[in-house]
C-alpha cells in the first residue's frame, strides 16, 4: 500500500490495489487493521458492502475496539455499541456522559435510534 503525505479520500482508497491487508480510513489517514479473530468475525459478519458512506451512521458496533467510540460520537453517531467477548459485555454509548454497560441477562434496546429493536446480550455470545 502506498503511503501518501496528505490525507486520502474514500474514492482513492477504493482505487488502491489489494495488498492482502484490511484498512480503514480515519480522518484521511489510512490505518492497517489487525486480523480479526474467530469471535470477532462471528459477531461482526453481516454481509459485504461496496463503497463508502459519507457521514456517520446512527448506530455503530465495534467488537473489541473501544478506542474508536468517541470518534464515532464526535462524527454524529447516535449510539455506539462495544461488544467485548472476553467479558461477555456490551457497552452502550449515547454520548460522552451517557454510557451503560450491559451484561448477560440484560438486553440491548435500540431506543429512539432503532425503535423496537431488542436483543438479549446473551444472544451475542451463544
Amino acid at each position: 500500500m502506498t503511503t501518501l503525505d496528505r490525507p486520502i479520500t474514500a474514492d482513492e482508497l477504493l482505487e488502491m490495489p489489494d495488498d492482502g491487508f484490511r484498512y480503514e480510513l480515519v480522518a484521511g489517514e489510512l490505518r492497517r487493521m489487525t486480523p480479526a479473530g474467530d469471535a470477532h468475525g462471528e459477531i461482526a459478519a453481516t454481509g459485504r458492502i461496496e463503497g463508502f458512506r459519507s457521514g456517520a451512521p446512527d448506530l455503530a458496533a465495534e467488537v473489541d475496539s473501544p478506542e474508536k467510540v468517541f470518534d464515532w460520537l464526535d462524527a454524529g453517531c447516535r449510539l455506539v455499541l462495544v461488544v467485548l467477548p472476553q467479558t461477555r459485555t456490551v457497552t452502550c454509548y449515547r454520548s460522552r456522559g451517557d454510557i451503560r454497560v450491559l451484561v448477560e441477562g440484560e438486553s440491548l434496546d435500540g431506543g429512539d435510534v432503532v425503535p423496537g429493536w431488542v436483543l438479549p446480550v446473551s444472544d451475542l455470545f451463544s
